[in-house]
């Protein structure tokens, strides 16, 4: 089955992918455990690759290439299935003929290659390499961080304990997909209402935000007729105060070879017309 390919996003649908494992341990900065359930039950459509992940599948072979000329492991892509939980799939970037060992490729940003040159893996990502450990029986995962020019490699082996909890949590998100009873909303969840409290107060704000809408456009226009018909000075009449002074323009500094004994007003740039409206009982401007 090749990757990215129709017959593969459908498949995938039918289960849980490695890269979703941190969506459903919360460990993802991308999606949320609900997003994840709306997108497989398809009450909303998957997000469209951005530059960095189109970045990454661009680089990926020649990422590929320079992890085998690294190692010296020869390694394809496949796609598997968990012998004993059949909602657990997973799509490698390689897999040695041996089965023992599965390459994660990635190519990030430079906050976490710098991670992978300290010999970490990021948060992120650790779910999907023990998604993928599992699945695979795989004795260990070589992480290959790659910046388009080099490499680093960190090795990952199954943490039975990590393993066990995450079975746990995708069993639970499984069920919750097939029972299509949504996960709790989190922080960045969309909270959908439709109770009568919520659609009076919604439809009271939108009248008042096209209300205002309508009134700043109304005083925009008189304070365009109003700054039309006064002379420069003040003018004071039916209720408003408008002034209309000249005022000389800021000083540009950067044009001043030394501060001391020059005139400023020589280095003013042009200056402007400007116009203030109050009510002219307020002694305030606007």
């Amino acid at each position: 089955m090749k990757q990215q390919s129709a017959e593969w996003l459908n498949w995938r649908k039918g289960g849980i992918g490695a890269s979703e494992a941190p969506i459903i341990t919360g460990d993802s900065p991308w999606l949320t455990p609900l997003q994840l359930w709306e997108q497989k039950l398809g009450l909303s459509q998957p997000r469209p690759k951005n530059p960095v992940m189109l970045r990454g599948l661009m680089l990926e072979p020649l990422a590929r290439e320079a992890y085998e000329a690294y190692t010296g492991n020869i390694m394809e892509p496949h796609c598997r299935i968990h012998p004993g939980h059949d909602f657990m799939l997973a799509s490698l970037d390689g897999i040695s003929l041996e089965g023992d060992l599965i390459l994660e490729i990635k190519c990030p940003g430079a906050g976490d290659h710098q991670a992978a040159l300290a010999g970490r893996i990021p948060q992120k990502y650790q779910a999907q390499i023990q998604h993928q450990l599992s699945v695979t029986g795989a004795q260990a995962c070589h992480y290959w961080s790659f910046d388009g020019r080099d490499g680093v490699l960190v090795e990952v082996t199954p943490d039975g304990s990590y393993i066990r909890d995450l079975i746990e949590v995708e069993q639970e998100f499984w069920q919750q997909v097939v029972n299509r009873e949504p996960p709790q909303p989190g922080g960045h969840d969309r909270h959908l209402r439709s109770d009568e409290a919520w659609q009076a107060s919604a439809q009271a704000w939108q009248a008042a935000r096209e209300a205002l809408d309508q009134a700043r456009a109304l005083e925009a226009e008189a304070r365009a007729r109003l700054e039309a018909l006064a002379e420069p000075g003040i003018t004071v009449g039916g209720g408003v105060r408008l002034a209309k002074i000249y005022r000389k323009g800021s000083v540009d500094y950067s044009r001043i070879p030394a501060l001391a004994g020059v005139d400023l007003d020589a280095y003013r740039k042009p200056g402007n017309l400007v116009c203030s409206i109050s009510l002219s009982g307020s002694g305030q401007n606007s």
